[in-house]
């Protein structure tokens, strides 16, 4: 994605229906060749690229590899080869021509490895969350044998958060196209994505059934729930008298997290808190069972290290940091 006349736009979108030149086998672009007015927004580009090559998560590469990228992002030939006044018309007849088979590769393994952690922000984050996804499933369809795999600890660059996945999905791959999966349960991207969503919910099922018990709380007089991406929120007066009243904080707290359920105040509190509270609902798919003890004994261990029994906790200091 990119912005054109103001607009987010896919590069494919900018396609005008030109001819695509044949590639270039001789006479290369040189760096003299380029014109001045260019060259000189490359040479900013590669003043500013060069010091901020390895920024996290590229800090996570080798020495060596860093230090590659140190110097081609330091290059002005860098940013004229990254210049292709063709993409969109490129892009463009890709899609057309992936659409004229349904299954173009056959029978070759195929893994798409998608990013579980989002890297849009702003208002319209979800929805192109959202149609990313769809288009990462619609990429493991190309295969008969295609599968999808989400990458829940991974932003964008999956291969250095989550390098072991990588290299797990890789030799699965080598081993179907060589058939040697007897004994291994293969899964499809929806299947996979089912069964892992299965597993977290009844690893968390426990502390789930705790926040059941003051779901009908919501039925009272201007109480309310709904569901947020597969998180039950509920709020109503008592539930807000008990986060106030139960809760040994001062002031209480504005929204408490159960397994999949959280319980808030009033539905502006609970759209506050969301992000903190996602991340306790990710501690309790983690944790499971020991959830709730885990959670008693940091705030035992806060409070006698003198860090205090809330802000000291590890769970909360690890929910806080997601806060905007």
């Amino acid at each position: 994605m990119r912005f054109v006349n103001g607009r987010l736009t896919r590069p494919a979108e900018t396609a005008t229906g030109a001819p695509v030149p044949g590639v270039k086998t001789a006479n290369p672009l040189r760096e003299s060749d380029i014109p001045p007015n260019l060259r000189s927004l490359m040479e900013s580009a590669a003043q500013e690229g060069g010091p901020h090559a390895n920024d996290p998560p590229r800090d996570k590469l080798p020495p060596d590899a860093q230090r590659m990228r140190t110097w081609a992002l330091s290059q002005v030939k860098t940013y004229a080869a990254n210049d292709n006044p063709f993409e969109g018309e490129e892009l463009a007849r890709m899609r057309a021509d992936r659409t004229k088979t349904a299954q173009p590769l056959g029978d070759i393994p195929l893994v798409v490895l998608v990013r579980g952690r989002p890297d849009d922000q702003g208002p319209d984050a979800q929805a192109r969350e959202d149609e990313h996804r769809q288009e990462q499933v619609a990429l493991s369809g190309l295969s008969r044998k295609g599968r999808y795999v989400i990458a829940d600890r991974s932003a964008h660059h999956v291969q250095l958060d989550q390098p072991d996945l990588v290299a797990s999905c890789g030799r699965r791959g080598g081993a179907e196209r060589n058939g040697r999966t007897r004994g291994h349960m293969i899964l499809n991207g929806e299947q996979g994505r089912v069964l892992l969503a299965s597993i977290r919910y009844v690893w968390a099922l426990p502390n789930t059934v705790v926040g059941l018990l003051l779901v009908p709380c919501a039925l009272l007089p201007r109480g309310g729930n709904r569901l947020v991406n597969g998180v039950l929120e509920v709020h109503g007066p008592l539930i807000a008298s008990i986060l106030r009243h139960a809760v040994p904080l001062r002031g209480g707290a504005s929204a408490i997290t159960l397994g999949h359920i959280v319980l808030g105040r009033d539905a502006v509190s609970l759209d506050i808190t969301r992000r903190h509270e996602r991340v306790h609902v990710r501690q309790c798919e983690i944790w499971g069972p020991a959830f709730i003890p885990a959670y008693l004994i940091a705030s035992f261990w806060a409070l006698i290290n003198g860090t205090g029994a809330y802000t000291g906790n590890y769970f909360e200091r690890q929910a806080s940091r997601e806060q905007p």
